[in-house]
């Protein structure tokens, strides 16, 4: 039974995968989507049949592959010419309509043969009668007595027995499933009692983690009783040692002499302040008398502006120093006359010896010996002259034609813009190279 269909490049499916299921499998949708191409598909790949037209445009290869329920996989492809690869076997050089020997073992899908003549009873063509509808009634006869009731019973006898087989095999896996069970069963006979001691085992880590927590809390409370009694001694101690001391003297009144000493500090400070002034006045000389200031303000002008001018006249000086002597100047329009006769010559001199140069290559003139021969030269070149004109013409009325087709052309494509066949976009140069499906029209 087929259980995968897949389509690569073929007819109008580019790249298409179904999956079918048990029973009967029914494709439908609106016309030309290809649910014809899949029985093409099929048949093309149970016949190798005519494969001229079911590669879409522009593709290098098609292919068509399908696995059965029995884990073959068969596929059909085409690149140059058919080929076959059954379960990885590539078959090849099959030469026209030509099928590898295992396939219809493999596919089951092949023609019936009775005496001289083939059923189809696997495909059947669009539109066409369903099987043996079509054929006369001696064949359908002939078709029908291939198969006799004695065939019938054989043919159950046979099932009967796989299924007998197939029963017994299940009956001997399902006692030796039994067998293990049951083993299991004695092994896990003591779960019940070890979940029970486990349970208990539970309930008393549980009481024993809540008595741990209390001797913990006990603990905290044992330190903090032992830090209160410490403190409390340490308390005692000091009540007990300020119990010796004596009791403190009373204070007369202290006013007067507290005045006393804020004037005595001041006193002191004061006296301090005078004598380091004092101090500094016995080093101090008596003060000069005035004199008249204005020659002086003049002299320290005019030493300012001395000073200023010698500074200038300095920087004046290391600048003119670095300066080179001035050069002579020369008059320059000889020389520059002078230079442009010397350019010229230098031109004349070259254009010379090119000419030179070109009348060394030459030979000699010849009168020619043979006029003749030189007629008939001359006539079949303007022969050739004239067939190079036509032929120039005509390529202009080819070029004229092309123009005219390929307007033609775009005007068809305009109008039919895919492939009839694989629903592919067409185009100019496709038509020009003729890249079209040339399979029978009654697929």
């Amino acid at each position: 039974m087929i259980r995968k269909i897949v389509l690569q490049n073929f007819m109008a499916h580019e790249s298409t995968e179904l999956v079918l299921g048990d029973g009967l499998n029914v494709l439908v949708g609106p016309n030309n989507i290809g649910k014809s191409t899949v029985a093409v598909a099929l048949k093309t790949l149970a016949r190798n049949g005519n494969s001229s037209f079911v590669q879409r445009h522009d593709a290098k290869e098609c292919s068509v592959t399908v696995t059965t329920s029995d884990g073959n996989t068969i596929q059909w492809q085409k690149k140059k010419s058919p080929s076959y690869v059954i379960n990885g076997e590539v078959k090849d050089r099959l030469g026209r309509g030509g099928t590898p020997p295992e396939l219809d073992e493999t596919l089951r899908l092949a023609p019936v043969e009775f005496e001289d003549k083939d059923f189809e009873p696997h495909f059947g063509e669009q539109k066409s009668p369903i099987f043996l509808i079509n054929r006369p009634p001696s064949q359908i006869a002939q078709f029908f007595s291939t198969t006799s009731d004695a065939e019938r019973l054989v043919a159950m006898q046979r099932l009967h027995q796989r299924k007998k087989g197939e029963a017994q095999s299940q009956l001997a896996f399902l006692e030796n499933a039994s067998l293990e069970l049951s083993r299991q069963w004695e092994i896990l006979s003591n779960v019940p009692l070890l979940e029970q001691e486990i349970t208990e085992l539970e309930e008393q880590l549980l009481l024993i983690s809540r008595v741990d927590l209390e001797i913990e809390s006990l603990h905290r409370y044992l330190d903090q009783w032992r830090n209160v009694t410490v403190e409390n001694s340490r308390q005692l101690q000091i009540s007990s040692r300020l119990g010796e001391l004596r009791s403190i003297p009373e204070f007369h009144e202290d006013a007067s002499l507290t005045t006393f000493l804020a004037w005595y500090h001041h006193s002191i400070k004061e006296s301090t302040i005078h004598e380091n002034v004092a101090c500094v006045l016995t080093e101090v000389s008596p003060v000069p008398s005035i004199q008249p200031t204005d020659s002086l303000d003049r002299l320290c002008n005019e030493l300012q502006v001395a000073y200023y001018n010698d500074a200038l006249w300095r920087t004046r000086s290391e600048c003119v120093s670095t300066l080179a002597e001035p050069t002579t100047e020369l008059p320059t329009s000889e020389l520059v006359a002078c230079i442009a006769n010397y350019k010229e010559l230098l031109r004349d001199i070259e254009q010379s010896l090119l000419q030179t140069e070109l009348l060394k290559e030459l030979t000699e003139q010849t009168e020619p010996e043979d006029f003749d021969s030189l007629q008939l030269l001359i006539d079949a070149m303007c022969s050739h002259i004239q067939a190079s004109e036509a032929l120039s013409s005509s390529q202009t009325e080819i070029d004229h034609e092309t123009d005219r087709l390929d307007r033609l052309l775009t005007e068809w494509l305009r109008m039919n813009p895919s492939c009839p066949t694989c629903g592919s976009n067409l185009t100019i140069d496709m038509m020009r190279k003729r890249h079209l499906h040339t399979g029978d029209s009654s697929q």
